[in-house]
């Protein structure tokens, strides 16, 4: 996978995840892009408390689309990837240099 195309996924991702949080009804239940939730991440995720947010956030959407949607070996949506996509897309984003870059451009959208 390209790097312009993992930055995309993360990207859609960190915007998707943000709006179901905040949007009234929310569509799911998390709040790791609440005004506190980096207060409450970075003394046990110091380094790393973007990439926290990122999996957590993925898990909590993650659930709520696979009880709709439903899992499979073909069924895939934006937060559960093959295997080999959702790798690559760890890989890229706890690299400090994209961690930092992904998140700046998906807040820039919010």
């Amino acid at each position: 996978m390209k790097r312009a195309e993992k930055k995309d996924l993360i990207r859609l991702r960190f915007i998707v995840g943000y709006l179901g949080e905040q949007l009234k009804p929310a569509w799911w239940n998390s709040s790791f892009f609440a005004p506190g939730s980096t207060a409450f991440l970075a003394p046990i995720f110091s380094k790393t408390t973007i990439l926290a947010q990122y999996h957590g956030l993925q898990e909590a959407a993650s659930k709520i689309h696979d009880e709709r949607i439903g899992i499979g070996t073909s069924v895939f949506h934006l937060f559960r990837l093959p295997d080999v996509i959702e790798r690559e897309l760890h890989y890229f984003i706890r690299d400090s240099e994209n961690m930092g870059g992904a998140c700046k451009r998906a807040y820039q959208h919010i």
